[in-house]
């Protein structure tokens, strides 16, 4: 305040609440924040020179600062989770004020709480809101609410399922999923099963599938890194054998052509695609869907011209087709593709500068329009401005003419500023010294005096001239004051001049005066007290109880809820930074709660019938109120008991009231009071007929309690309100309890039970909050140690801080765990080096759960280096011819049985055996077809091995090819030559025995895998359906028959001996045929004699003295009786002998006889000599030929067992029997038995 009519000779004081007067008589008024509106009164005293004196009276009409700048309210950030809610509690937020909120699921209390309701499909993300605070003097503060959601894991959302299907072996099937989402991923585990990006599992049987379930497992990995595990489950049938046409020979796709201009994209629909097939493409910018659609992107820079690909289109059956693609491009004008621009630039008359375009094309040429412009070659304008040139744009354009003719026109655009007086003067302002409390005046050097000043700086002020004056407060501390002084030049251009003074201070505590406002708060609130002229450097400390202080001097006291009225009081003492130190009293005036905020009266809703009366009981009223009803028919009692009277005729409906309480602190609270009325008929509504409640439970801190209700009735239904209730069909009650809950506190609700009448009931939800109590699983922290064991060694890991009354189980590779939680791990002696995983589940008696890891390093034992199974087996096929249209089968040479197999090669397949067949179409040409066998060994070696067949397309019947080489065994066996083969002169007769043979000793059996070669050639009968003997021997025909006089030297198979003359078997009039047909014996299982019978070896070779011709009889011999195979008690004793049958005619049994496993085996009468193989003995008639290795069968054609000429069919099993592989074994066998019989020899010796 400036007085007037005051003399400068004069001086002055004040007398008022903050008031200060100068030298001058100035009266400054400091007014405290936290005054109210009024007027605020003082006294100058003027004393003049001649020592006279007025007092003259200061008034000062003060406004109180709204409650809005007192306070600084705020919510602290939170998280939840979507479906679930959360409850903000405000910070310095007033009890005086009103609340509302304005957000998505928020609702706010009195006291200025936000609960936050989440739904359950929410995504991750903010969700924020506003509060809106109104103070009691009407200001009001808008304050922002956020909270962090986390969606749910989508496992929870969704429920994916795969619907079963039904497939022909050999066929695939597409299975869409149900309820998967687009954002997810899948993977799928399963024969012959995939899965696409949307989830779509392709399953692909095999040709040869049993009919049966095909299951697999499909897991569903969610954005947000849940996942789902869906069953799949395909039922197979057997496909029936039937002709296969390709698919590539029933589709014809094909794509139209198409034009598109560079820069853009044409996506061409392909004509007849099967929906079954998958599409690749290849072709520059060329992509393609599922569905077989190509998109062709073109860039923007291609050229004009004709753009080419070809799609293969997969079918389903391994077909394919390639279908070419072809785009005409049209390349877009250089106009279109450039966008050339230059951006504005500012420049000072005098002075040039250059701008350079944007999207500028190299080959381009430019010219310019505008003053005093210049552009070169690579379009960079140059603007050159006169010096004189006054402020303003400077505008031209340019033209830009592209290679293709076209051509853009750019503006150009240059602002001008004219010089500024700022420039031509250079202002400076010395540094200044000065004590605190003082004043100093800077004069400032190269001031023009047509300028104007200003200055900013704290206690600086700045004259006409530029004269700067700096007043240092008391309290002001050492260090320099700085502050800027804006020269303001009369063409309004100006400098910006910095004004320092040091400044040297006084203690810290003599410059600040710190003080606390006394303020009012009620129990069970609490309070924050802004100190006055504190400052920042100094520290804080408080003494008081319930109060705290924080490192801005804030003393926040919170006041018990059960705290009577009175004042509270304590200190807070100032620590400045120099040393020095305040003690501060703090004073707050507590007031008692309001009783009305102690209790929660209400009452019952009730139904009473017209005419009737119901008397409601209130809850939680208290015994010192007194109460007040307004309300048709309606009185109240002193204990608060309402009674309602209805008339008679009164309407169905609800009659409302309310009860005022009357607390005795003089508070009160408004109750409402409801009744149903039912019209007068003497039905009585169900909500008379039941009592439905629920029991008040306690619960612990986020915890989900589940209330079962009483009096429940079997049909309505309900609804609930309630922060986060929930109402299940039945009645059953779900309450959340926030985990922020405060203990004690008791979280309410209401049912609504709703009867089928229409009447209903309102059931309070009561639950009281208690502390979270900790588990088990939060009490121990249970271990195991990583470990280390040898590989085929066990370990007992005994684990860590495990408790001793909870259970134990383990899931992880070869362990196993004791009732005490030591986990055994036993190793395979040829385990790998590894680290085994695994996880102990850990069951406390609370219920509650631990899973803990458990890591064993396994150590390999050393290896010794073993030979693959590659290096041991030599695999191969035979090359065979087939004719177009039919299928042909291979068996392999030399297949481990431990083996798998897989083939590569047109119309080919493999199976388990290594057996491979190969489908030839009609419409095959001539020539060679190859193809690749991979043999996968047991132990991961492999070999690849050919396979050839030759494709005939004559009209002719197939004749099977005879196999280019005899079939190999695992081990060669040489042959030997005998030193003298036996040369018979004429052939034998085969001669009738005068009796039986009857051993003397038992007969050591020879092993089927080497059988016995007789010492008089055998000719093989070749049934349609093959005839088994005990033993087969079935001699194979070399590549060029054996025709000897003599007897025969075996020799190696690979050069066969030419005989001079084959012996031509006796052909019979007729073939004997049996009245009931010999059943082969399975050569499965040799006879096992009793006793062995040591053979003897012959000192010489057999030699007939006389050949023995053949008779040819005049009718076969026809037995009296079939021949049946009998146990051999005694010896088997023929009337006749039998004579050799024409092979050419095969002996026909009626039916298979199941052949009798003797008890003891045959007794001869003499040991059995076996043959020296020195001295073999070969057959002397040719070796029946062995037409066919492999069967070719005519396409849509089933071959049956006796038309499979490359093998004979055994009994009663469905397995195979080669001629070439009997030969082999019976060759071996002889070989056996003469080593056997050589090392007798040699014992005996």
């Amino acid at each position: 305040l400036t007085g007037k009519d005051l003399p400068v000779s004069a001086t002055y004081s004040v007398v008022g609440s903050g008031m200060i007067v100068d030298a001058q008589g100035r009266v400054t008024v400091v007014v405290p924040v936290e005054s109210s509106t009024g007027k605020l009164t003082g006294s100058v005293t003027v004393r003049y020179s001649d020592g006279s004196q007025d007092v003259v009276p200061v008034t000062v009409q003060v406004t109180a600062r709204p409650e809005a700048e007192k306070y600084s309210p705020s919510y602290d950030p939170a998280s939840v989770q979507a479906g679930d809610q959360v409850v903000l509690t405000g910070k310095d937020l007033p009890v005086s004020a009103t609340y509302s909120v304005v957000g998505s699921g928020m609702i706010v209390d009195a006291q200025g709480r936000v609960t936050v309701v989440v739904p359950v499909e929410s995504s991750t993300g903010k969700l924020t809101g506003n509060v809106t605070v109104r103070y009691s003097d009407g200001s009001q503060d808008v304050v922002p609410v956020t909270v962090q959601v986390t969606a749910r894991p989508e496992a929870e959302k969704y429920n994916p399922s795969y619907d079963p299907a039904s497939v022909q072996a050999g066929d695939q099937v597409v299975l869409t999923g149900k309820d998967l989402p687009a954002s997810a991923t899948y993977s799928v585990i399963g024969s012959g099963m995939t899965v696409d990006a949307q989830g779509r599992v392709m399953v692909v049987v095999p040709a040869d599938a049993a009919t049966g379930s095909l299951s697999g497992s499909v897991t569903v990995h969610y954005s947000d890194g849940s996942q789902d595990l869906v069953p799949v489950s395909v039922q197979v049938t057997a496909k029936p054998v039937e002709p296969v046409t390709p698919e590539a020979e029933k589709y014809s796709p094909s794509y139209d052509s198409a034009s598109v201009q560079a820069g853009a994209q044409v996506v061409l629909t392909g004509k007849d695609l099967p929906a079954s097939a998958t599409y690749s493409v290849v072709g520059s910018g060329m992509t393609v869907d599922a569905q077989g659609r190509v998109t062709v992107v073109v860039p923007a820079d291609a050229a004009t011209g004709s753009l080419s690909g070809s799609v293969t289109v997969h079918y389903s059956d391994g077909s394919q087709d390639v279908v070419p693609v072809t785009v005409q491009v049209t390349a877009r004008p250089e106009a279109e593709k450039y966008s050339p621009s230059y951006d504005p630039a500012s420049v000072q008359a005098g002075a040039q500068v250059v701008l350079t375009g944007k999207d500028l094309p190299t080959s381009a040429t430019y010219s310019v329009v505008g003053s005093g412009m210049t552009v070169d070659a690579q379009g960079r304008v140059t603007v050159v401005v006169p010096a004189d040139a006054p402020s303003g744009n400077l505008s031209g354009s340019v033209t830009v003419r592209y290679s293709d003719g076209s051509q853009d026109v750019v503006p150009v655009t240059v602002q001008v500023t004219a010089r500024p007086e700022s420039e031509k003067y250079n202002p400076s302002y010395n540094p200044a010294s000065v004590e605190a409390g003082e004043q100093v005046v800077l004069t400032g050097k190269d001031l023009p005096a047509s300028a104007t000043y200003s200055v900013v700086g704290f206690g600086m002020t700045v004259d006409a001239q530029g004269r700067v004056t700096v007043v240092v407060p008391v309290e002001a501390s050492t260090g320099q004051l700085a502050g800027n002084v804006t020269v303001r030049y009369s063409d309004g251009s100006q400098d910006v001049v910095p004004v320092t003074v040091q400044v040297t201070t006084r203690p810290e505590a003599e410059k600040y005066n710190p003080s606390y406002d006394s303020a009012s708060v009620q129990a069970g609130a609490q309070v924050v007290l802004i100190g006055r002229d504190l400052p920042a450097s100094a520290t804080y400390s408080v003494v008081g109880s319930g109060m705290t202080v924080d490192d801005q001097g804030r003393v926040t006291v919170v006041v018990p809820a059960d705290a009577p009225s009175g004042n509270l009081s304590g200190s807070v003492t100032v620590h400045y930074s120099d040393g020095s130190q305040d003690v501060v009293p703090v004073t707050v005036q507590v007031t008692a709660r309001p009783e009305a905020e102690k209790y929660s009266p209400s009452y019952d809703s009730a139904s009473v019938q017209a005419g009737d009366q119901v008397v409601l009981t209130g809850k939680d009223l208290p015994a010192s109120a007194t109460y007040s009803v307004v309300g048709s028919g309606m009185t109240v009692d002193a204990q608060g008991r309402v009674t309602v009277v209805v008339p008679a005729d009164a309407a169905t409906g609800s009659l409302s009231g309310s009860v005022t309480v009357h607390y005795s602190d003089g508070s009160q609270d408004q109750v409402a009071v409801v009744v149903h009325v039912t019209a007068k008929p003497m039905v009585i509504p169900e909500a008379e007929k039941y009592s439905p409640s629920y029991e008040t439970v306690e619960a612990e801190q986020g915890q989900l309690v589940e209330l079962n209700g009483q009096g429940l009735p079997p049909q309505a239904t309900y609804t609930i309100v309630g922060s986060g209730m929930r109402v299940e069909q039945n009645g059953l009650v779900s309450v959340p309890v926030p985990s922020d809950a405060e203990v004690g506190n008791e979280i309410s609700g209401q049912l609504t039970v709703r009867y089928e009448d229409g009447s209903e009931n309102l059931v309070p939800i009561k639950v009281r909050v208690k502390a979270k109590a900790m588990t088990e699983a939060e009490k121990f922290a249970p271990s195991y140690d990583v470990m280390e064991v040898q590989a085929g060694d066990s370990l007992i890991i005994p684990g860590n801080n495990l408790p001793t009354n909870a259970s134990y189980s383990v899931n992880g590779p070869d362990m196993t765990i004791d009732a005490q939680g030591r986990v055994t791990v036993v190793t395979a002696a040829d385990a790998p080096a590894a680290s085994l995983q695994g996880q102990v589940r850990i069951r406390y008696s609370d219920g509650s759960e631990d899973l803990v890891p458990i890591t064993v390093q396994v150590i390999a034992k050393s290896v010794e280096p073993q030979m693959p199974e590659a290096d041991k087996y030599s695999p191969s096929y035979i090359p065979v011819e087939v004719h177009a249209g039919t299928q042909v089968t291979i068996p392999g040479i030399i297949l481990p049985a431990s083996a798998t197999y897989t083939i590569t090669g047109q119309g080919m397949t493999v199976d388990t055996q290594g057996w491979v067949t190969i489908r030839v179409p009609a419409d095959a040409v001539a020539g060679e077809v190859t193809g690749q066998v991979t043999v996968r060994y047991s132990d991961g070696s492999e070999d690849q091995v050919p396979v050839k067949i030759t494709v005939k397309v004559s009209e002719e019947p197939v004749t099977p090819v005879e196999p280019e080489r005899p079939v190999e065994p695992e081990e060669p066996v040489t042959p030997v030559e005998p030193e003298k083969p036996v040369e018979p002169e004429e052939p034998v007769t085969p001669v009738e025995p005068e009796r039986p043979v009857e051993p003397e000793e038992p007969v050591t059996p020879v092993e089927p895998e080497r059988p016995v070669e007789p010492e008089e050639p055998v000719t093989p009968v070749e049934p349609e359906k093959p005839v088994e003997p005990e033993e087969p021997v079935t001699p194979v025909e070399p590549e060029r028959p054996v025709e000897p006089e003599k007897p025969v030297t075996p020799v190696e198979p690979e050069k066969p001996v030419e005989p001079e003359k084959p012996v031509t078997p006796v052909e019979p009039e007729k073939p004997v045929e049996p009245e009931k047909p010999v059943t082969p014996v399975e050569p499965e299982r040799p006879v096992e004699p009793e006793e062995p019978v040591t053979p003897v070896e012959p000192e010489k070779p057999v030699e007939p003295e006389e050949p023995v011709t053949p008779v040819e009889p005049e009718k076969p011999v026809e037995p009296e009786e079939p021949v049946t195979p009998v146990e051999p008690e005694k010896p088997v004793e023929p009337e006749k002998p039998v004579t050799p049958v024409d092979p050419e005619r095969p002996v026909e049994p009626e039916k298979p006889v199941t052949p009798v496993e003797p008890e003891k085996p045959v007794e001869p009468e003499k040991p059995v000599t076996p043959v020296d193989p020195e001295k073999l003995v070969l057959p002397n008639t040719p070796v029946a030929k062995v037409e066919n290795l492999v069967h070719a069968a005519p396409r849509q054609e089933t071959v049956s067992v006796g038309e499979q000429t490359q093998a004979q069919q055994l009994p009663n099993t469905g397995e195979s029997s080669n001629p070439i592989i009997s030969f082999l074994t019976w060759f071996l066998s002889l070989l056996g038995l003469g080593f056997l019989f050589g090392k007798n020899k040699k014992e005996e010796k």
